[in-house]
């Protein structure tokens, strides 16, 4: 009895190890940039719809309602600027951009690629050298949100115990 019960714990311990090296997941992924939609079928049509329609109009929307201005602001900081829009309008553009790219990995496309990288060097000039990025708050270090501000050198930031009670 004693052995028939050390064959099988010893045989599930193998299972579970042959398992753990396939990651008992019968199915192997692949890269995104490897599945093809085909055209005219429910994805294929959501898919065009995003590359022809959604992503141009999302960029359209985001020049349109001065996203692209905040970071322009944010680049070139003054006492003047005011926010356009919500402060967490940011946040569109950085989803626009993350859309696109997708689109461009599975539908290249130059001029969609360049206007992607325009949009990258506003984002980039923005950009604090710590790598900090929030245009509501570099535009103008005067502007402070969510309360008082802790003294970090030359510039201003939100200081975390705002949020910690």
């Amino acid at each position: 009895m004693r052995k028939i019960l050390l064959t099988c714990l010893a045989s599930l311990f193998l299972h579970s190890v042959e398992a753990q090296k396939g990651h008992g997941y019968p199915i192997t992924p692949i890269p995104f940039t490897q599945v093809r939609v085909v055209n005219n079928t429910f994805w294929g049509q959501r898919l065009e719809a995003g590359r022809k329609t959604t992503i141009p109009l999302a960029f359209s929307k985001c020049e349109e309602t001065g996203r692209y201005e905040n970071f322009k602001k944010a680049a070139h900081p003054s006492e003047n600027y005011k926010v356009e829009g919500f402060s967490f309008d940011d946040t569109d553009v950085y989803k626009t951009i993350e859309g696109a790219a997708y689109i461009l990995q599975t539908y290249p496309d130059k001029k969609l690629k360049a206007y992607i990288d325009s949009v990258l060097d506003i984002v980039a000039t923005a950009q604090e050298p710590d790598g900090y990025l929030y245009t509501s708050r570099t535009m103008n270090l005067n502007i402070l949100m969510n309360g008082p501000a802790v003294n970090v050198g030359k510039k201003k930031k939100i200081s975390v115990m705002n949020f910690i009670t």
